[in-house]
């Protein structure tokens, strides 16, 4: 049977014409459903880019708070520095002033006058 070449039946001109729109009803059909993966790809993928940007803006909001808490902090420690710098330098000009030695000058005469160890 295989052997047999296909026998063409004649067809109507309006069996023809039925045959075409049916043949075009399926290629409209075909581009429907490929129209239609096509969206559900489309939706799937700006899903994905719509969770993708929440999670952008919570991880921007979240590095915000931590950057607030870091500018505090930060914002303790220089006036912590300052204020240990401020004590630096008062302790340090005085110890390496002249004063401190006539200070300490003095103090000794006066231990020594005091102890009947000097001249008065």
């Amino acid at each position: 049977m295989s052997d047999r070449p296909e026998i063409m039946m004649p067809v109507t001109p309006a069996g023809a014409v039925e045959q075409m729109l049916l043949e075009e009803l399926r290629r409209l059909r075909e581009s429907n459903d490929k129209v239609l993966d096509s969206y559900g790809e489309i939706k799937t993928q700006l899903a994905l880019i719509i969770a993708d940007g929440k999670r952008s803006a919570e991880d921007r909001s979240t590095d915000r708070a931590e950057l607030a808490k870091h500018d505090t902090r930060i914002g303790k420690l220089e006036t912590w520095r300052a204020k240990q710098e401020t004590a630096h330098g008062i302790a340090g000009w005085f110890f390496n002033s002249p004063l401190l030695g006539w200070l300490a000058a003095a103090a000794a005469g006066a231990w020594a006058i005091l102890q009947g160890k000097g001249h008065p």
